[in-house]
């Protein structure tokens, strides 16, 4: 990863609890990453949170957020999106979307409302981001448990696949090609899924190389 030195920012799952960060943090391999913690306890009823770790000397959070999807006509509750807002050293604000969706627990067909509960909660966060600054930089992360091409975000998220078609208001999705291609990212039962990705604004996308 990163050029096989730290990554400036790590978007997780499957954290039990702010303490596993810290201690992550805190192991001699990643100490000089610097990293800073983004954490807020979910409901969820495994107990089971996202975070994200950022390096604090490139990277100054001033706002965290947790968006519960609704799921209470499930009578249930998952992970939360969490919403990290912050600054680089140059002063460009940054705004990290960190998601852990429902699981396909059930089918996932059956299953598959939950995740477009999911769905219409990142989409409403990104919308109120960019109803406050249409050229704001977003970057959607995490495990979603559907693929690129599961209406859950073909859909309902409306990600765009390809670079020269994308609209000022969506998120543009790379692994919609990787999905194409047959590549995955989690592996259940000899069969491949792309469930994890990560997307991002218009804004910041460019098309220029600098020589």
């Amino acid at each position: 990863l990163a050029d096989n030195k730290h990554p400036t920012f790590l978007g997780v799952c499957e954290v039990e609890n702010k303490k596993v960060l810290q201690d992550l943090a805190k192991q001699p391999a990643l100490k000089q990453a610097n990293y800073g913690i983004a954490h807020i306890e979910s409901p969820d009823e495994r107990g089971i949170d996202v975070g994200l770790l950022y390096n604090k000397s490139i990277f100054k959070v001033s706002r965290t957020i947790a968006y519960q999807p609704d799921l209470s006509s499930y009578k249930d509750k998952t992970r939360d999106i969490l919403y990290v807002k912050g600054n680089l050293a140059n002063g460009e604000t940054l705004h990290f979307l960190i998601n852990h969706w429902p699981s396909r627990g059930g089918g996932r067909k059956e299953s598959e409302p939950k995740r477009i509960a999911a769905a219409k909660t990142l989409l409403s966060i990104q919308k109120e981001i960019q109803a406050k600054n249409p050229d704001a930089k977003i970057i959607a992360m995490g495990d979603f448990n559907d693929e690129p091409s599961n209406s859950s975000i073909s859909k309902t998220l409306n990600v765009a696949c390809d670079i020269e078609t994308i609209e000022d208001n969506q998120l543009f999705n790379a692994f919609c090609e990787l999905e194409k291609q047959d590549y995955g990212s989690y592996k259940y039962r000899g069969y491949w899924d792309m469930l994890d990705q990560i997307m991002v604004s218009k804004s910041l996308i460019t098309d220029t190389i600098d020589a």
